[in-house]
């Protein structure tokens, strides 16, 4: 329950002790459970993204193992390299012809 992330107290009354008898008699659990849990998901994480079946995983892997990020350069110029001109014309309404 400790690696799924339950706290202490909910894990006391579900097993019906009190939290200070938990953390007696319980101390490595709660230590090592979520450790335990986090190496089993990178065991399996590994698994995935290193016999090609599971691309997802692979490309979390790169992201955050090797530091790889998807980029998207947005560059907004003319034909001649110079930056867009933009030219916005206002039409007044002549409120005697309309």
């Amino acid at each position: 329950m400790t690696a799924g992330g339950i706290e202490q107290a909910h894990i006391a009354a579900v097993l019906g002790i009190s939290p200070p008898t938990l953390r007696k008699w319980y101390k490595k659990e709660i230590a090592v459970g979520a450790h335990e849990a986090n190496a089993k998901v990178i065991g399996a994480l590994l698994t995935n993204a290193t016999t090609g079946k599971n691309v997802i995983a692979q490309i979390w892997w790169t992201k955050t193992r090797l530091n790889w990020r998807e980029t998207q350069t947005v560059e907004n110029v003319g034909k001649d390299g110079r930056p867009i001109e933009q030219v916005v014309t206002y039409r007044w309404a002549d409120p005697v012809k309309e």
